[in-house]
C-alpha cells in the first residue's frame, strides 16, 4: 500500500477517533447540565425510552449538536492529515453520522432530534471541505 493511501486511512481514523471522544465529551457536558431523574438506570432501554419524553428540550438539542460539532472537528482533523483532500473528511463525517443514525434507531427520538441528528453531520462536513478542503 502506497504511503498516500496509508495517510489517508489513518486521516480517517483519526479523524473518527476524535469526533467520537469530542462527542463524547460534549454530551457528557450537557448530562452534567441535565442530569438524569434520581434512580433512573440508564442501561436499562425501557428506562431510556421513558427519559426521553421527559427529559428537556435542550438535553436533546446538545446532543444534536455535539453530533455536528464532532462530524465538524473529524472532518477538518481528517482532511488535513490527508493533505487538503476533502474525501477522507467524508468518509469521517461518513461513519460519524452512520453511528448517529444507528442511535436514533434504538430509542424512540423526537421528530426534529431525527432531522437535527440527520442534518447537523452532514452540514458540519460540507462547512469543513468547503472551508478547509483543497479546490
Amino acid at each position: 500500500m502506497g504511503e498516500i493511501m496509508i495517510r489517508n486511512i489513518f486521516a480517517i481514523i483519526a479523524g473518527v477517533f476524535a469526533g467520537v471522544v469530542l462527542i463524547g465529551m460534549l454530551e457528557m457536558a450537557g448530562h452534567s447540565v441535565f442530569p438524569p431523574p434520581e434512580g433512573v438506570d440508564v442501561k436499562d432501554p425501557e428506562a431510556l425510552k421513558t427519559l426521553m419524553k421527559d427529559i428537556p428540550f435542550m438535553a436533546k438539542f446538545i446532543v444534536t449538536l455535539a453530533w455536528g460539532i464532532g462530524s465538524f472537528v473529524a472532518a477538518i482533523i481528517a482532511i488535513k492529515i490527508a493533505q487538503d483532500k476533502a474525501w477522507p473528511g467524508w468518509v469521517a463525517v461518513g461513519l460519524l453520522w452512520l453511528a448517529g443514525i444507528f442511535t436514533l434507531f434504538q430509542l424512540p427520538h423526537p421528530w426534529w432530534m431525527v432531522a437535527t441528528g440527520v442534518a447537523f453531520p452532514l452540514a458540519a462536513g460540507y462547512a469543513a471541505t468547503r472551508l478547509f478542503a483543497k479546490r
